[in-house]
């Protein structure tokens, strides 16, 4: 079977530990061992937000959907809240 890349980004400087898609706004959610979460947007096909999360290694994303909430964990034992609907707010 062959697939056509649609689009690829080097966004994390360490391992990427989880991604998840926003169902609505088209953006894809990353966090890293690097610390970072990252948001890829599939309309401009590049990472388009970034922040520092944690000085730690980041260990697990889960987002509910209906909501759009992100919970973020870190090796430290550190649980993050994200708002992913007003990504601009909570990101900058």
């Amino acid at each position: 079977m062959e697939v056509d890349i649609i689009s690829e980004d080097k966004a994390h400087l360490k391992r990427i530990m989880s991604i998840w898609a926003h169902p609505k706004k088209k953006l894809i959610y990353t966090i890293g061992e690097d610390g970072m979460m990252k948001v890829f947007d599939l309309k401009a096909k590049s990472v388009t937000q970034e922040v520092t999360v944690s000085a730690n290694k980041l260990t697990y994303m889960i987002c509910e959907q209906s909501s759009g909430f992100g919970f973020v964990a870190d090796k430290a034992g550190m649980i993050k809240l994200y708002d992913l609907n007003v990504v601009g707010i909570y990101l900058h």
